[in-house]
């Protein structure tokens, strides 16, 4: 399963990083692509000061099953099977992902006409006077 796939099964933004690969961003980290059938997890957050989250998301994460690939103080990286679906949303959580919003038809048909009425009031554009000195003339 690639991160497409996997972003459009579970309501996921995805994103091309800078190395041309797609991920799926998050808060604390992001979901990439590991191999052919695995994919991983990066938890990162720079404001932690400590290290008890991302031990206790490590430790939440190798009782689900996932295998980790790196240990850092305060940061890691850990692969998944995207098909198991308690993997896949503890990666989710950890990496602090926001899932797409799903408008109902009711909200979509507000918004439709919020936008039309904002389109249809077109201003016109305010001609300033400006008075010479001296003259008294506009």
């Amino acid at each position: 399963m690639t991160v497409a796939d996997f972003a459009a099964n579970h309501r996921l933004k995805t994103r091309v990083d800078d190395d041309n690969t797609t991920i799926i961003p998050g808060r604390h980290g992001q979901i990439y692509e590991y191999d052919d059938q695995l994919l991983g997890v990066i938890y990162s957050n720079p404001r932690d000061k400590a290290a008890n989250r991302w031990l206790t998301a490590k430790r939440e994460c190798e009782a689900a099953g996932m295998t980790l690939q790196q240990f850092g103080d305060r940061e890691g990286s850990l692969s998944f099977n995207p098909e198991n679906r308690a993997q896949a949303k503890l990666a989710i959580r950890v990496a602090a992902v926001k899932f797409k919003r799903i408008m109902s038809e009711k909200q979509r048909e507000v918004a439709r006409r919020g936008l039309a009425a904002a389109n249809l009031r077109v201003r016109e554009p305010q001609v300033e006077q400006y008075i010479l000195p001296g003259t008294g003339d506009a």
